[in-house]
């Protein structure tokens, strides 16, 4: 097997996992690390005062790896994730959650690929949904992965080995004020920092169910990402201002139409942007920013159904609008315009 041992004989790497109540999964993804081929490495679980069979189930399982920290009040994810990352002592830190299952040759496949590429800062894997014939086809690269995080994670966080250094000497923590999308903050800050990868492979069951953060709170989580988009664009163009949908959505037609033509601007003079000063791939950042404009499109579409004729002369050259509305729906949006609402 592949192994790397520090001088010191301190461990090459500190698992993190936070856990809160869940005495259903913890066993089988504690053993999920516990099993790994890789061995070199420390596990720091750290209960959130949990009121269930969490800890008992923990303290059952005998590993001189497992360091268990169990605390008397509830104070949240991230709160413990941050305390987690200065306990640790490895020179790369692993992502787990208290519910998914790691492959065994995990840690060993994202060391091996972490020490053969220094450049790398941040490594995730491909994953499959627990009970779904449902899997990640997240991007590889680090040029495609910059783009793509600022419009969504792309990296599944309990799939994450990452630099411990990075961190420490960025003075760099998950944000408690960007939850349930700190890690996502976090990706979108260490990119600038070094490069990002995800092995092509899935070496991680990730379990979705009713009463994760994810779908509890997923109207804090969208602004949060609204949050992270803006500032990564902002990268580009200081004067960048992110395209808010419930004004749109609220707007007089004259008010949309004229919200929809400035944020188009801005998309392209984004575009022209990056190319004067690349912050972005060339490629990959203008596929975003038409991909932006055609939601935008379509957003307009929606907004003007009950249109008029007036609207269809405000429209009637401009020929991004109908080619991404597409024959049909140009045809419908004509139709009623001429016909139906006049």
């Amino acid at each position: 097997n592949f192994e790397v041992k520090n001088n010191n004989e301190t461990p090459l790497v500190s698992v993190l996992l936070p856990v809160y109540n869940v005495e259903l999964y913890i066993e089988e993804a504690l053993c999920s690390i516990l099993n790994q081929t890789y061995t070199n490495f420390e596990c720091i679980v750290i209960d959130d005062a949990s009121t269930d069979r969490t800890v008992q189930i923990i303290e059952s399982v005998k590993d001189d790896r497992i360091v268990l920290i169990k605390k008397e009040k509830n104070t949240g994810y991230t709160k413990n994730l941050n305390e987690g990352i200065k306990l640790c002592k490895g020179k790369y830190i692993a992502r787990m959650d208290g519910d998914d299952i790691s492959y065994p040759e995990r840690f060993q496949k994202q060391v091996h690929f972490l020490e053969e590429n220094t450049d790398i800062v941040l490594c995730g894997t491909q994953y499959k949904v627990i009970g779904r014939d449902k899997y990640s086809h997240h991007p590889t690269n680090h040029d495609e992965l910059k783009v793509k995080l600022i419009t969504g994670s792309y990296i599944a966080h309990p799939s994450v080995m990452m630099r411990a250094s990075v961190l420490k000497d960025n003075e760099l923590l998950y944000d408690e004020t960007m939850e349930p999308a700190e890690d996502h903050d976090l990706w979108s800050k260490m990119v600038f920092l070094g490069k990002v990868a995800n092995l092509n492979e899935v070496l991680l069951e990730y379990r979705v169910h009713a009463n994760q953060v994810s779908q509890v709170r997923k109207q804090q989580q969208l602004k949060v990402s609204s949050d992270i988009k803006n500032h990564m664009l902002k990268k580009v163009n200081n004067d960048f201002y992110i395209f808010n949908l419930n004004t749109f959505l609220n707007a007089n037609i004259v008010e949309a139409f004229t919200f929809y033509k400035n944020h188009v601007l801005l998309y392209n003079s984004l575009i022209e942007k990056n190319k004067m000063q690349p912050i972005y791939s060339h490629k990959y950042f203008n596929q975003l920013c038409k991909n932006e404009i055609k939601k935008l499109d379509i957003k307009l579409s929606e907004k003007v159904k009950n249109n008029s004729f007036y609207v269809l002369k405000k429209q009637l050259f401009n020929f991004s609008f109908f080619k991404n509305l597409g024959f049909v729906q140009s045809s419908k949006f004509v139709f009623k315009s001429l016909f139906v609402n006049n």
